[in-house]
């Protein structure tokens, strides 16, 4: 049974990430991973002001084969209801683990930069 999905190898991916909140308030980080079907799944994580959240690897099995789900939408929302979101593809240029996202507050609104 070969492991290897070439249609789902050619994109390049994020699989786990460290989100900084550099907001000066506590942020709700909505992060959604989808696997090589196009299946998603769904995770909230609290992020305190000034704190660093990793969001973990997340993997598949069918078989003997494991396939890492990759980290598809970031949406990070405040206390005061102000959200933004990103979507992959990521700036990355290869494959990436542990990738850095950084939560800022331009003006009145939250910014995710990566």
């Amino acid at each position: 049974e070969m492991c290897i999905r070439d249609r789902y190898q050619r994109r390049v991916r994020v699989y786990s990430a460290v989100v900084s909140n550099e907001t000066g308030e506590q942020l709700t980080v909505h992060a959604v991973y989808k696997d090589h079907h196009d299946k998603t799944e769904s995770f909230d994580f609290p992020l305190a002001a000034g704190a660093h959240l990793t969001l973990p690897e997340k993997e598949l099995t069918e078989g003997s084969c494991t396939f890492a789900k990759e980290i598809f939408q970031l949406t990070v929302k405040s206390a005061s209801g102000s959200t933004h979101s990103v979507s992959a593809p990521f700036n990355v240029g290869s494959p990436t683990r542990n990738h850095p996202f950084t939560v800022k507050k331009e003006h009145t609104s939250l910014a995710i930069h990566n």
